[in-house]
């Protein structure tokens, strides 16, 4: 499902022009990267290692991007989370705070579980860098817009589900409130996630390689 906000030129009945926005939203069938042939999805597609004929997913390019962020992290303790700077109206010259933490890797029970808890934990390190403010959109949108951002990035570099869905249980009846009393919840969710995806894709990518 695709969402955005598009301008269009009214002319009134007194002759008056002004411009009014109307959201617009298209439905595509999507399908499994291993249901599709042909060579622009083979890239999304495990592939069998021609040595030791064995599937694995190729975890470099999330390597290449974490690394690439050059954000605070800290391995240690038994969750995940990012500590947003002290001071943060003055970002980036903030006293303290802005670093993520991360358990280590052995400690998920799979390797798509780590990059599952990183990408989620570089959305929130992206709030400030892409101008968004979590104090003005609640904690449980921040959480939505992390876990979006983290499937979109998981996607995006072939990075297996790491099966995490219980992490977000305590999340789910707040989001489901929000959307049913605000149809456009999710929409302005995934919009911002979305930006975050493109800004830490920018990264390793050039511009013209970072969907939009």
């Amino acid at each position: 499902m695709f969402y955005r906000q598009v301008s269009k030129t009214v002319t009134k009945e007194n002759g008056e022009e002004r411009d009014e926005q109307f959201p617009v939203m298209r439905y595509f069938t999507v399908f499994n990267a291993e249901q599709v042939e042909g060579e622009v999805a083979e890239r999304y597609q495990v592939q069998d290692d021609p040595e030791t004929r064995e599937v694995g997913p190729d975890f470099e390019p999330a390597d290449e991007l974490v690394a690439a962020t050059e954000a605070e992290i800290r391995h240690g303790g038994d969750r995940a989370f990012y500590t947003r700077p002290v001071s943060f109206d003055d970002w980036p010259n903030h006293d303290a705070g802005d670093h993520i933490v991360v358990p280590p890797k052995h400690q998920f029970e799979s390797v798509g579980s780590y990059y599952e808890a990183a990408f989620h934990e570089l959305g929130h390190w992206s709030e400030i860098r892409t101008g968004w403010d979590h104090r003005e959109q609640g904690y449980p949108m921040g959480e939505l817009v992390a876990e979006i951002a983290a499937s979109f990035l998981s996607a995006e570099l072939g990075v297996p589900q790491g099966e995490t869905l219980e992490n977000h249980v305590a999340y789910l009846q707040s989001w489901l409130a929000e959307m049913k009393n605000d149809p456009s919840y999710i929409f302005r969710a995934s919009a911002q996630a979305s930006k975050v995806t493109d800004y830490l894709l920018s990264f390793t990518r050039q511009p013209e390689e970072v969907a939009t």
